[in-house]
């Protein structure tokens, strides 16, 4: 019997943890498996947003990164009963962590990028090899470091017509263009998070339900002229953001106007991003929780009547959960040094592998942390 393996993510959104199975051998994606979402409460929520931003390792930090760890743990073995899986059926773990800080280094001298999550402990408490710190490598190599779902976006779509692109629209949203020779991939710039910010602020509820909320408001072009002067725009891609790289709400607005003014950002950000495509795709998948505002897809479907505009749930995906996917398809593709980066996606000179597997201490024969 093929074991699965497990996917994990907490993405920019801050809402809780996304996790999904699949059977794949790191090239080819044979079945997917279910998937559960284990929404974060509203203090630890506040934690975390309380270090982002940060630079440095702080006793504070060190308890949140346990205390998120230990989050996770507990879900993954919600999961399991759920499901009626056996730890025994999973042969690797795919945990992204939560990302606290990243830095381009096309903005900065380096680059630098920091997600909090204990691998080696993860690996302890389940007893189940855990691949974690996946974007270091690139990092370190001159790479951007995001995104690095590209090559699962490739393998989910192997089939597909083609030229199409995929937009992940999480906290932060990217693209994913795929055609029978390029696969490209950058981030077009915020997705969700300032919706949610805005939303929050007015209301103290963390998103707008299916965009009710965005389809009464009326979008403001200065405020979006503004924002579009950013110095992020002006870069070509690949290229990357961090969640506090666009801050500014439309303060003096009403809630439902500055959502729309939010939305018609987003968009005009999508709309940017696909002057950078070879080819217009025939057709534009909207995957993240992004798609669920029918605002927001109201604007996506205007942008160009000469390609299709639809949630890639039409495809059949599990598309709330590709991101916990990818991340065990990336697993399972780093214990195999098989490229997780590519010149076209991030940046980095050559295709590059990536990910630390960190085995259980009682383990046979194997080192608690081995580069791969």
């Amino acid at each position: 019997m093929k074991k699965w393996t497990l996917g994990l993510m907490s993405g920019t959104s801050m809402d809780g943890i996304d996790i999904a199975v699949l059977q794949t051998d790191g090239i080819k994606i044979f079945e997917q498996g279910p998937t559960l979402f284990v929404p974060y409460n509203e203090d630890f929520k506040k934690d975390l947003n309380s270090i982002l931003g940060a630079k440095n390792k702080t006793t504070t930090i060190q308890l949140i990164e346990e205390h998120l760890t230990h989050l996770h743990y507990k879900s993954i073995v919600t999961f399991l009963n759920q499901y009626a899986i056996s730890p025994a059926d999973i042969d690797l773990i795919g945990f992204h962590g939560h990302t606290i800080l990243h830095q381009s280094p096309k903005k900065h001298p380096k680059g630098r990028t920091w997600q909090i999550g204990n691998g080696y402990m993860l690996a302890n408490l389940l007893e189940i090899p855990v691949v974690t710190e996946f974007r270091d490598n690139d990092i370190k190599n001159g790479g951007e470091g995001a995104p690095l779902v590209p090559i699962f976006h490739q393998a989910l779509c192997q089939n597909l017509p083609k030229p199409l692109a995929i937009l992940n629209i999480g906290g932060i949203a990217n693209i994913t263009y795929i055609d029978d020779k390029n696969l490209i991939a950058f981030d077009t710039g915020p997705g969700n998070a300032l919706l949610d910010q805005w939303m929050y602020h007015h209301t103290k509820e963390f998103y707008d339900k299916n965009g009710e909320k965005t389809l009464q408001g009326k979008g403001h072009k200065d405020w979006i002229t503004k924002w579009m002067n950013h110095p992020f725009f002006a870069l070509t891609p690949p290229k990357s953001l961090d969640r506090l790289d666009f801050q500014e709400l439309p303060l003096g607005l009403s809630l439902e106007d500055g959502l729309a003014t939010l939305a018609a950002f987003t968009t005009q950000c999508v709309i940017e991003g696909l002057k950078h495509l070879p080819q217009k795709p025939l057709t534009l998948y909207i995957a993240g929780g992004g798609r669920h505002n029918q605002g927001l897809m109201n604007n996506l479907r205007l942008i160009d009547p000469s390609f299709r505009v639809d949630p890639i749930d039409v495809l059949g995906f599990s598309s709330d959960f590709l991101e916990a996917q990818a991340f065990a398809y990336l697993a399972k593709r780093s214990i195999q040094n098989l490229p997780l980066t590519f010149p076209t996606t991030t940046g980095v000179k050559e295709p590059l592998t990536g990910g630390i597997l960190y085995y259980p201490k009682n383990a046979p024969s194997q080192d608690k942390k081995t580069p791969v």
